[in-house]
């Protein structure tokens, strides 16, 4: 089996795991050591924890499926000359990315160039990694559709994901939680489990969609010129 795909499916799995515990605390077939109110604000801490893992499955899949494109591109011996023009602007992104941005200045972007154009000349093997992507904690269907379009992949999605509408909701609600805008239980509190299952669904629809379009041009080898 794809191994991309099967982190994925593993993450999807415990996900469900985690909302049918939801599903059976809401009506208290499990019943959790709390009584009145704090049972409930117990249950609506654990309702926004579903954004966290949601999130992690989606940002774990899209970093999971460019390092394995780049790994299967550096083991057929890519070279700069041999690739797109999208993918060498990718190339050359990353590559001035990893310059700190307190430390650079003129020298070292002339030492990086000089640096790059060695590689280009001397035939060198395009490394290319996915922690290099400006993606953290800001993955969305806008952005993953952004991010393709840079690989020139043809995204294709089912249209049931609904155009991948609640990835944003995702990533709004990681980050108030992240940044610590909202609390846990205001979070959950907004959003039934029904609402938590139609999220993760519509999701989890979207990101396979990605992940299959990404082997797709991996398989045809659509990165070479």
């Amino acid at each position: 089996m794809d191994p991309v795909r099967e982190r994925f499916d593993k993450g999807v799995a415990e996900l469900s795991l985690y909302l049918k515990l939801l599903r059976s605390v809401e009506t208290r077939s499990t019943k959790l050591k709390f009584r009145g109110k704090n049972a409930d604000e117990c249950l609506h801490i654990l309702k926004a924890g579903t954004f966290l893992i949601i999130y992690n499955i989606v940002e774990s899949g899209v970093r999971t499926a460019f390092d394995d494109l780049y790994a299967a591109m550096a083991s057929a011996g890519t070279r700069y000359v041999d690739v797109i023009d999208e993918l060498r602007r990718e190339w050359l992104g990353q590559s001035f990315r990893e310059l700190a941005s307190e430390s650079a200045s003129k020298q070292t972007y002339v030492e990086k160039t000089q640096e790059l154009l060695q590689l280009v000349t001397s035939s060198a093997i395009l490394e290319l990694s996915a922690r290099r992507m400006t993606i953290s904690g800001n993955l969305d269907a806008d952005l993953i559709r952004q991010i393709c379009r840079k690989h020139n992949i043809r995204l294709a999605i089912h249209r049931h994901a609904l155009g991948g509408v609640e990835l944003k909701t995702v990533k709004e609600q990681r980050n108030a939680l992240a940044h610590g805008h909202i609390t846990f239980a205001e979070c959950g509190r907004a959003f039934t489990v029904a609402d938590l299952d139609r999220i993760a669904g519509k999701t989890s629809i979207f990101v396979r969609g990605f992940l299959a379009s990404v082997k797709r041009y991996k398989d045809r080898t659509n990165f070479r010129r």
